[in-house]
């Protein structure tokens, strides 16, 4: 009969169990990936800080040698890549630390 209620299957504990032991395991290999994930990014950043101060070094030998880049490109690179930098710090905390309840806490 279309509607009549359906009563859900018996959950054993043996059920429970193994699933307390798959959610324990995904958890652990969350936690794993954030930590290659981290890594990863850390040398983004490293990469991105060194990239930024060989730019300004360069700008100002540059400029000594009277061949520097115009104000307005030279600010647009370095905005540009600071704000690339910033959207990507922001989407990598938003991984590694997930807010309590959010729908990607285990994602």
């Amino acid at each position: 009969m279309i509607g009549s209620p359906v009563a859900p299957p018996a959950i054993t504990p043996q059920a429970l169990k193994e699933r307390e032991d798959l959610d324990r395991c995904a958890k652990k290999q969350i936690i794993d990936h954030r930590e290659e994930y981290a890594s990863t990014a850390l040398g983004v950043f490293q990469a991105w800080v060194g990239f930024t101060i060989v730019f300004i070094i360069a700008q100002l030998v540059l400029t000594v040698i009277e061949k520097p880049l115009p104000t307005p490109e030279f600010i647009a690179v370095v905005v540009t890549s600071a704000t690339s930098i910033v959207g990507l710090a922001y989407t990598v905390g938003k991984f590694l630390f997930p807010t309590y309840g959010s729908k990607d806490m285990f994602r």
